[in-house]
């Protein structure tokens, strides 16, 4: 099927940068592409090849192209050549969107969708989860993290079926395949609702295909007030099991920018290799996220006890006692030798692979 939505969105946000001055950052185009792993457009490929009937047809972010600064919410290269998914067990595995084009100039606050598609219950199904990846989507905005799980900031999880002659897929025609996490996404309840309708994509047909390791999703998605269905697509780039997770954990142990570190963070670990890699060892990857893991669960249970207090309301002796129990065990976490190597480590590094944009 083609596609026949619009892309106007793109061009505001570009048009927004410009205003907000974000072309005087002293930045090449190829940095920022590689800072994000966005892979060049290939011979021939615009938004007009990929399908999109309207370009952007405004001056881009940093030096690149209006069509490069479209690769930041859309990969054009897997809109044009992608194909239809037969095989479901290509889907399998985790995906990082590819849209971060409006934290990138400076419009919102960030956040990134990943999917964790498996199988589903019968042949050919797909069993769908949905995050929405950031350090303060918890309900006290401490970091949503599930001991032996991993980041625990559920949007959706869906079940979807072949839905036959389109040859697409399809939860059942009531929703009733579909789960909702209850997390606010963002402090501003407006924003909050914007976000969750943004990434509204499982409630009518989808039509998943792929170009490599990059997913194209097209899908209906249903206005809240007409009710009537337009067709919307995003883009994906496979990533290794747990690396989202991984990334966002140190993103928040280390408190620097999720904006420029955690797409960084995130290829570095997907792929065994880089300055972040190195900054790791010995401990590796798996040592340290478990070692941080436990400093993050004292976060989230110390911001869930602050909480739990009414406004204006005193702590009780219980409620004190409680928070100097999980105060110690909180400077238990800090002062392990280990913890404090490894962060000794990571900050001496310096370089953690990572251009600086601002």
């Amino acid at each position: 099927m083609g596609f026949t939505g619009k892309v106007l969105p793109v061009a505001a946000l570009v048009g927004l940068w410009a205003i907000l001055g974000g072309s005087a950052v002293a930045q090449d185009c190829q940095t920022v592409q590689r800072l994000y792993a966005i892979e060049p457009l290939r011979d021939g490929v615009t938004a007009e090849a990929a399908g999109l009937q309207e370009a952007t047809g405004a001056e881009g972010l940093f030096d690149c192209s209006s069509d490069q600064t479209l690769q930041f919410s859309l990969n054009l290269n897997a809109l044009r050549d992608a194909v239809p998914v037969e095989d479901t067990a290509q889907l399998h595995g985790t995906w990082l969107g590819d849209d971060v084009l409006m934290y990138l100039a400076g419009v919102v606050v960030p956040g990134q969708e990943v999917l964790k598609i498996a199988a589903g219950p019968e042949p050919g199904s797909l069993h769908i989860r949905q995050y929405w990846i950031k350090t303060g989507a918890g309900p006290d905005r401490a970091l949503p993290w599930v001991a032996g799980e991993g980041y625990a900031g559920l949007v959706t999880e869906t079940w979807l079926f072949r839905d036959d002659p389109g040859k697409g897929f399809r939860a059942d025609y009531f929703g009733s395949e579909n789960r909702h996490g209850n997390l606010s996404l963002e402090v501003d309840r407006a924003y909050d609702l914007v976000v969750k309708q943004w990434l509204d994509r499982f409630s009518a047909q989808v039509w998943p295909a792929l170009d490599g390791n990059a997913l194209v999703l097209r899908h209906e998605r249903q206005d809240g007030l007409t009710r009537e269905y337009s067709e919307v697509v995003a883009t994906f780039t496979r990533v290794a099991e747990g690396a989202p997770d991984a990334a966002i954990l140190l993103v928040a142990a280390l408190e620097v920018s999720q904006a420029q570190n955690f797409e960084c963070f995130t290829n570095q670990i997907s792929a065994g290799r880089g300055p972040l890699i190195d900054a790791l060892a010995p401990e590796g990857v798996d040592g340290v996220v478990a070692m941080l893991e436990r400093r993050a669960l004292l976060v989230a249970e110390i911001e869930r006890l602050r909480a739990s207090l009414p406004p204006r309301v005193l702590p009780d002796e219980a409620h004190k006692a409680a928070m100097r129990e999980l105060g110690k065990q909180m400077s238990e976490a800090f002062d392990d030798p280990t913890h404090l190597s490894t962060m000794r480590r990571i900050l001496e590094a310096g370089d953690l692979g990572c251009p600086r944009l601002w």
